[in-house]
């Protein structure tokens, strides 16, 4: 951010001219209960500038917004944008010339979307770019030698490049590569810096950007307030959104545990200004390094969740240091930052975290201060079935929403339980909102009033209650797959059209939640389902990855095992015996040795296989859509799908296959920085050999054989994962932080071998994609005490044979594993063979499911020598 380098010279009096950018793209709808027209006096800015003469004044922010002024920054008024999602930046070209960019993210698929607006009139009319497919634009620069601009992106599979550029007053944009090496994306900036804002303007709120005129200087900030001051010593003054500040602060770990119904609540329906601190943009607990841009990205989703329902801003906790004085500092910063009257706590935050903020708040004379957690229990409770009468939506719809752009798998819960810890008063009063019975200023309150949902929305969300009903109904009431998508079909056409991808998807991870073992029809649900998904949303990246999926599972070679596992289910149940003591046998293991700690997580033999035939394959129903989506057809996953497709030799390849191959090789041999290329290069930083052995290991958690030397000596002792292999087994070895276990408690606590439920329970999860569409995959988990569970994508039908130990040394967990090759795949393993793998750590409590588009940081190229 610009704001470091300004408060610098700001103490020195000595400010340089504001610079940006812009760019457009078609765009996604808010939700329908985010008010955006409305949210506009309120909405945060991100940027502010001046013409060359600086007579006009621009400040962009959330929601579309466009604040102009044409006396020199007196007064501000809106203007209309045509867009409604956040706007990052923008410069003046010429006392008439302007340009704006901005962008926004998918639902589901987390595809950015940049847009870039143009004007020729002051900044009283508003033009969008040419150019459709942008990634999420970021920030803007002018480079005077050649008059362009240049914006600073996302990284964009089409272009190849995280920058593009405009010679033509932003009509049309393009990328000429990156020719000073990838860009570095400005980090957040720290809340040090935050609060010396503070304490130079006397301004409760966040200073987003800083421009100059001649005499004076302009602060654009959160809660739509800008800032004036005057040379020489700084007298600053509100001259938009005079006294706005925090109402309710909330502290959570993630952004996918962050209250989402507690936020429209107060932000909506009770008008609190509401700012939200996240201690991790994502989930810690990953074998991959931290990465500027992969954080940025979670952050600007998560930031896009909390504008959608009404939150001012969304932020990242950030210490110098992990000690306790740096914690506390932190909590001091933004404590002082946004002088709340409420500060809510997660109850998932680390004790540290949550004990600073707590003590600073009390210590800072917060009148109350709250925990929540998704359990049963507390003062005060928010069902996901409460209806919210300003938003016209139900509190379950605003949780979805949030997370179907945070966390796409994980679902909500039924319940959001608040405690209060500690109230001035005493005793709080309890009410519809939290700040009940605190004195709270005008200026806490959002401005711009909300338009209330009408009867007839009301009703529409009333009769919704009925939803999970329905589709118990539908996926337990349906007899055959024909019956099955003829009332999915039904159910989604008597939605509003408003609420029906929010809908599919809910249906989607119930479908499959299903265990195949009593639900054998449910792989045939899944297909039915995708080709719904694939046709209604034809138009969006939603639709066009169900239709990937879709093909993926019909064709993918770990799916294959699944479809006999299938029939042979349904033939069990035809027969009334669901038991085969054929295929019961148990396999005798080759590494036991007494007292060794090896655990057998197989109770199968691995050489009876069920001659079955497969389900028969649906055949992809999606509509072609009237515009080509670059964003989507060039995405990673589609070329990387594709090629995976070529590679099987599918009869009916992907569409993009042929078309795409040069493509893909484009991919993985581009320069510009980006982690599928490390993934897919040859000689890329995710690369890992397996050689093969002739000797097993002993399988004891300690990689003292030869082989494992080799391959320490081959990828390098710091990889993550190590492979080797011989004609029967595939063996893996990883080696996890300690501190990555300290929860090792099953829910199940049956003297079954495999297959235990591991939620409550921290583990390693490995999974190996032998086909590498990256949309398919065998799953391997285990804890440390040995609690196995193995499936293909969350089926836990898969039964493989394999064996596992770990290994606790000093400040490291080591698991070696041996894994049947057959039930990996059905013929031997041969050189120059490749697969992807991946191995991370899950925390308790973290849902194993996999994200629709794969993170590529989390996943090695392992290639057979």
């Amino acid at each position: 951010m610009r704001i470091v380098a300004f408060l610098a010279v700001a103490l020195v009096g000595i400010l340089s001219n504001s610079t940006k950018l812009a760019a457009e793209a078609f765009l996604d709808s808010p939700p329908s209960y985010t008010q955006s027209k409305s949210l506009r006096e309120d909405a945060s800015l991100q940027a502010i500038t001046f013409s060359p003469n600086g007579l006009r004044g621009l400040a962009v922010g959330d929601h579309g917004t466009i604040l102009l002024s044409d006396d020199e920054g007196e007064n501000w008024r809106t203007q209309p944008s045509g867009v409604t999602c956040g706007l990052t930046d923008v410069v003046w070209l010429s006392n008439l010339e302007a340009v704006v960019i901005g962008g926004q993210y998918d639902r589901i698929t987390r595809i950015g979307r940049g847009v870039a607006l143009w004007t020729n009139d002051g900044g009283k009319h508003w033009h969008p770019s040419s150019s459709q497919e942008l990634p999420y634009l970021r920030s803007l620069q002018k480079r005077d030698e050649d008059n362009a601009v240049v914006a600073v992106a996302d990284w964009s599979p089409v272009a190849e490049s995280h920058e593009f550029e405009t010679h033509d007053r932003g009509r049309s944009w393009e990328s000429t590569g990156e020719l000073d090496g990838a860009p570095e994306l400005a980090p957040e900036t720290k809340s040090s810096v935050r609060l010396a804002w503070v304490q130079s303007t006397g301004a409760l709120t966040i200073v987003r950007d800083v421009a100059q005129t001649d005499t004076t200087w302009f602060a654009a900030c959160d809660h739509g307030m800008i800032l004036r001051g005057e040379r020489g010593p700084k007298q600053w003054k509100t001259i938009r959104g005079d006294a706005r500040r925090c109402s309710i602060l909330v502290v959570a770990k993630t952004p996918s545990t962050v209250p989402w119904p507690l936020i429209g609540s107060e932000a909506m329906e009770n008008r609190q200004r509401v700012s939200i601190l996240v201690r991790d943009p994502v989930s810690p607990h990953t074998h991959v390094s931290p990465n500027r841009d992969a954080s940025a990205i979670d952050l600007a989703i998560a930031k896009q969740a909390a504008a959608n329902l009404a939150a001012a801003s969304l932020d990242q906790i950030d210490p110098d240091g992990q000690n306790a004085q740096a914690i506390i500092a932190e909590a001091k910063n933004w404590i002082a930052i946004h002088r709340p009257s409420v500060v809510v706590l997660d109850h998932s935050l680390d004790r540290q975290t949550a004990n600073a903020f707590s003590q600073v708040a009390i210590t800072a004379g917060v009148p109350r201060v709250v925990r929540y957690t998704f359990a049963k229990g507390g003062d005060h409770a928010i069902h996901s079935s409460a209806m919210m009468t300003v938003a016209g939506a139900l509190a379950g719809d605003l949780w979805e929403d949030a997370l179907q752009l945070v966390a796409p798998m994980l679902s909500t819960e039924p319940i959001l339980s608040l405690r209060f810890t500690y109230d001035s008063a005493g005793k709080p009063t309890r009410g519809e909102s939290l700040t009940t019975g605190i004195p709270i200023s005008s200026g806490q309150k959002l401005a711009s009033g909300f338009a209330k949902a009408n009867r007839r929305q009301l009703q529409v969300v009333q009769a919704r209650l009925a939803e999970p009903r329905r589709i118990d109904q539908l996926i337990q009431g349906s007899p055959t797959t024909d019956a099955f998508a003829a009332s999915l079909k039904q159910l989604l056409d008597h939605t509003a059209n408003e609420d029906q991808l929010r809908l599919s998807w809910v249906i989607k991870k119930q479908v499959e939640s299903l265990d195949m073992e009593t639900s054998p029809q449910s792989l045939a649900f899944q297909e039915s389902l995708l080709a719904e998904l694939a046709e209604r949303f034809a138009g969006h990246s939603y639709g066009k990855w169900a239709s990937l999926r879709l093909e993926a599972i019909q064709r993918s070679s770990e799916w294959r095992n699944l479809r006999y596992l299938v029939g042979h289910t349904l033939a069990a149940q035809m027969t009334e015996s669901a038991t085969n003591p054929a295929v019961q046998q148990v396999a005798v293991s080759p590494f036991q040795i007494q007292a060794s700690g090896i655990v057998q997580a197989s109770g199968n033999s691995p050489l009876l296989v069920v001659d079955q035939t497969p389900l028969p394959l649906h055949r992809n129903r999606t509509k072609a859509s009237s515009e080509v989506d670059l964003a989507w057809e060039f995405h990673p996953i589609m070329l990387i799908a594709g090629e995976a497709a070529r590679l099987r030799g599918d009869e009916q390849t992907l569409q993009s296959t042929v078309a795409s191959s040069g493509n893909f090789q484009r991919l993985s041999n581009s320069d510009s920085r980006n982690p599928w290329t490390n993934l897919l290069a040859v000689d890329g930083i995710q690369q890992v050999i397996a050689k093969s052995t002739t000797k097993p290991p002993k399988l004891d958690g300690v990689a003292n054989e030869r082989f494992w030397q080799d391959a320490l000596a081959t990828n390098g002792p710091t990889a993550p994962i190590q492979i080797a292999y011989d004609e029967k087994f595939v063996y893996l070895f990883v080696r996890c932080d300690r501190e990555s276990f300290s929860d090792s408690q099953t829910i199940d606590s049956s003297s079954k071998n495999r297959d235990h439920d591991l939620r409550l329970s921290d583990r390693l999860k490995i999974s190996i994609d032998t086909d590498r569409d990256f949309l398919t995959a065998f799953e391997l988990q285990t804890t440390v005490s040995g609690k196995t569970h193995d499936a293909i994508d969350g089926q836990a039908a898969w039964q493989p044979t394999w064996y596992v130990a770990a290994k606790e040394q000093g400040d490291y967990v080591s698991f070696e594993l041996a894994v049947l090759r057959r039930d990996l795949m059905e013929l031997p393993i041969h050189t120059g063979q490749s697969w992807f793998l991946s191995a991370k750590t899950l925390a308790a409590g973290d849902s194993s499911a996999r994200s629709p588009i794969a993170d590529p940081r989390q996943w090695h190229s392992v290639t057979f020598r």
